[in-house]
């Protein structure tokens, strides 16, 4: 992984972008009915998203924690410099 800073251009267009996202969050109450492609309602993605986490074991759970806490300490390796990886995942 390359440590990577976003130039003021990209962090504009990264600003906006969310701006945008956000406004239309708060403007139209319908868009979490254009987001649902595969479920017919917000109940039904609750239910898989609780059946599927009901199947998680402790391994898998100790397994995630692992990777996060490798990703921050890479983070704190570079001082705080974000990666592409890293960025991904904010």
């Amino acid at each position: 992984m390359v440590p990577k800073l976003l130039t003021p251009e990209q962090k504009e267009s990264r600003t906006n972008i969310c701006a945008d996202i956000v406004n239309n969050i708060d403007t139209d109450p319908s868009l979490l009915d254009t987001v649902m492609t595969r479920f017919e309602s917000v109940e039904a993605v609750k239910a898989k998203a609780t059946e599927v986490l009901n199947q998680l074991t402790e391994a898998d759970f100790q397994h995630c924690f692992q990777q996060w806490k490798s990703r921050m300490e890479r983070c704190r390796d570079r001082q705080g410099e974000q990666s592409k990886a890293i960025k991904l995942l904010l």
